[in-house]
């Protein structure tokens, strides 16, 4: 699934409160003063909080108002609107409310209708690119850990088959008991007396100690890659939750 699939999910849902329109006040103020009628809205907004990171309220209230007066959320508002860019940033507000997670985003346009689309717009919008700026991260991290398994898997694979092993600790392990086998002979051989049979032994302990370091050596190397393709794993773990929390 592309990020494209997840962000509308996260976009419809019911991050808007209220969105309750504040005309008539302005608008009759306006006429008083011999000005043009001038209208306000407002919707009371909740943020959703990252949930792939711990942030504090006055984090989240920051980035909220950061990402809606950003340029491109004005032009994306200014697009669907007709507003400009320039009249949309004029317009609108920001407010916290309280120390919370909770905002109050504000516009004033002369025109009543454009009040509750510039909001509606603006508001989604906003949080579109808040959710956006979780979720990328986030699969970044979750394709980077990904290679990364894939990578030490690779490792393995290619080790297993350029020796010839399948379990090598337990190859050590048999070769391990067969050389003191040979060494338990080789005492029989020499208290016997055998001197051709002892000779025999002895250079076929030689050849089983060489092979016996040899696979020592594979030993230790199989157990640096199994190590590593387990600390890929736990990453690609926790890199897969914080993915699947992003995208909520």
């Amino acid at each position: 699934m592309e990020l494209r699939d997840y962000v509308p999910l996260i976009a419809r849902r019911a991050w808007i409160l209220a969105a309750v329109p504040a005309l008539a006040g302005l608008a009759a103020l306006s006429i008083l003063l011999g000005k043009s009628p001038e209208y306000r809205g407002s919707a009371t907004v909740v943020i959703p909080p990252p949930r792939a990171s711990i942030v504090s309220m006055t984090q989240m209230v920051a980035s909220f108002q950061e990402a809606m007066t950003s340029d491109a959320i004005l032009d994306q508002v200014a697009q669907a609107t007709g507003e400009t860019p320039t009249e949309v940033a004029d317009g609108l507000t920001v407010r916290p409310l309280g120390v919370s997670n909770v905002v109050e985003v504000g516009y004033e346009d002369p025109d009543p209708e454009k009040v509750s689309e510039v909001l509606d717009v603006a508001t989604r919008r906003t949080l579109t690119l808040l959710a956006q700026s979780s979720i990328v991260p986030a699969q970044a991290e979750l394709e980077a850990a990904e290679a990364n398994f894939k990578a030490a898997q690779n490792e393995i694979d290619e080790f297993l088959r350029e020796s010839g092993l399948v379990i090598p600790a337990q190859q050590y392990q048999i070769e391990a008991t067969q050389l003191a086998e040979l060494e338990a002979e080789l005492i029989r051989a020499e208290q016997d007396g055998d001197t051709i049979a002892a000779e025999d032994l002895r250079t076929r302990i030689q050849v089983r100690e060489r092979r016996l370091l040899q696979l020592s050596q594979q030993v230790i190397r199989y157990e640096r890659l199994e190590g590593q393709q387990q600390r890929a794993l736990t990453a690609l773990s926790f890199a897969d939750n914080r993915f699947l929390a992003a995208k909520g």
